[in-house]
């Protein structure tokens, strides 16, 4: 009796009804599903959190560029508003000068006739009204109610002074010390030195009797000039 050999397969195990090789990968396929797919879900959210973040800090950056931009318009007009336009003016006031004033110095010898002497000024004004106009104060260190007076220390010696309104040293006008006089005219409107040529003169006397009455001795007085527009 031949005994044939049978072929040994395999047992089939099973488990919950099901082969394990089977079970297996299903339980594989939901391994796979249960992590991917979450992982895909957080890529997902992560790279969404990502560009919204750039989109942040790209709206951050675009507010601080416009903020430091109005306040550099703020701080900074000329910036703003380019041309900028500036005002410029000048006040020109009244003004007037005297000069070139010398000093008179008298030796009389003559008891006869008055003692005279002169001085020509220069005087600029830029009045309008009438042009060319001005006004003069002189004044005398030594004076005494309007009277000038030379001195030696003791005695006093009262004398005339005049000005003229040209270089001329006729006695036009009488001055009394500290006192303005009327207006004057014939001042320099164009320059400040006459061009040269005076057109003032201040001249003074004194009488014959006034010198002989006086003690031998030297006298003086200083006598300041002041012109003004009014």
């Amino acid at each position: 009796m031949t005994a044939k050999a049978k072929k040994c397969m395999p047992t089939a195990l099973y488990r919950n009804n099901m082969p394990v090789t089977y079970f297996n990968m299903r339980m594989s396929i939901v391994t796979i599903c249960l992590v991917f797919i979450p992982f895909l879900a957080f890529s997902s959210y992560f790279l969404d959190e990502i560009s919204r973040l750039r989109t942040f800090k790209k709206i951050k950056k675009n507010c601080l560029l416009l903020f430091n931009a109005i306040c550099l318009i703020s701080v900074n007009p000329i910036y703003a508003a380019n041309p900028s336009a500036a005002t410029v003016s000048v006040t020109v006031p009244a003004l007037v000068q005297v000069s070139g004033l010398g000093d008179i110095t008298l030796s009389p010898t003559n008891l006869g006739s008055p003692a005279t002497g002169a001085t020509t000024v220069c005087v600029y004004t830029n009045v309008l009204s009438p042009l060319g106009s001005y006004y003069v104060t002189a004044t005398s260190l030594h004076a005494s109610s309007g009277l000038f007076r030379v001195t030696n220390g003791t005695n006093f010696i009262s004398y005339g002074a005049f000005w003229n309104t040209t270089s001329s040293s006729t006695q036009t006008v009488t001055l009394t010390s500290g006192v303005k006089t009327a207006q004057q005219s014939g001042g320099s409107n164009t320059s400040l030195t006459c061009s040269g040529s005076p057109n003032a003169n201040f001249n003074i006397s004194f009488s014959s009797i006034q010198i002989a009455g006086a003690p031998p001795a030297t006298y003086s007085d200083t006598v300041t000039l002041v012109v003004s527009p009014s």
